[in-house]
């Protein structure tokens, strides 16, 4: 009796000892299998013009070389960053090792708020309130927008300014704009403005802050103004926004004169802040 147990139990021995190697053997061909298999981190993707976003070719070993096959729609660089320019569809190859993996890009316009328009000035696409009538002109790479609540200059109480200077580098953060444009923002400096053009100023609740928009972290000066020109008194409440986006700075302008709302104009400022997209 005890000698049919010991056989058993050592029958029993010999068929795991057998099975294991047989088990071991098998997870070194699965793992080199899935690690074989070589793909686009993103097979599809949607984004609105402006944004950008990186695709990586997971598993690839050697070279890997990137092309958008409509470049007026998306670029892509060699480290696979795809970068929106204008609304369609494009399709981003990697080619490794002579094989072709394909990322379908469809490229929107970002949808524009209630009430607003919108409209290209040099390569940043504004958006500002259907009432406004807008003008944009370029010098020597920089542009100036101006958009107007009212054609008759002097009926006019609420005017949006945006200025871009053309830099060259990679958009300025908060801190180095700071550094820029504090002296040539301040109050101080804004007062010797108006006495150069021979205007006698007077500047009262001035505000120096930062301000959070999706454009990035701007510089936001505020104050108002009354002066008097040609005989006649203005009063004008002003808030000027400064950020740093791509190759540019943008200024922003918001102006109530005349019986106008700062806080609508500048609601527009905001508007156009969190909605502006540079190409």
């Amino acid at each position: 009796m005890r000698v049919k147990k010991c056989k058993a139990a050592l029958a029993l021995a010999l068929a795991i000892a057998l099975a294991a190697p047989a088990a071991a053997a098998s997870t070194p061909v699965t793992t080199a299998q899935a690690a074989a298999k070589v793909k686009l981190s993103v097979a599809k993707k949607t984004l609105n013009v402006g944004k950008s976003f990186t695709l990586k070719l997971k598993n690839a070993g050697g070279k890997v070389t990137w092309k958008s096959n409509k470049k007026s729609v998306a670029t892509v660089n060699a480290k696979g960053k795809v970068n929106a320019i204008a609304s369609g569809t494009t399709t981003i190859t990697a080619t490794n090792k002579k094989k072709a993996y394909k990322c379908k890009v469809t490229v929107k316009n970002p949808k524009k708020p209630a009430g607003m328009k919108d409209m290209q000035a040099g390569p940043v696409n504004l958006c500002y309130p259907k009432a406004f009538t807008a003008e944009a002109a370029e010098v020597d790479g920089n542009y100036a927008w101006v958009a107007a609540d009212a054609e008759d200059a002097e009926k006019m109480t609420q005017t949006l300014t945006v200025k871009m200077q053309y830099t060259g580098e990679d958009a300025y953060d908060y801190d180095t704009l700071l550094g820029m444009y504090e002296a040539q923002l301040s109050e101080e400096a804004q007062k010797s403005v108006y006495e150069m053009l021979g205007i006698e100023a007077e500047i009262t609740n001035y505000e120096m802050a930062s301000y959070d928009s999706k454009a990035g972290k701007a510089v936001r000066v505020a104050f108002h103004l009354k002066m008097e020109m040609e005989g006649e008194k203005v009063e004008v409440d002003e808030i000027e926004y400064l950020v740093g986006i791509k190759n540019y700075i943008i200024q922003v302008n918001a102006e109530a004169l005349n019986g106008g709302k700062i806080d609508v104009v500048d609601g527009y400022a905001k508007t156009l802040l969190d909605t502006m997209t540079v190409l």
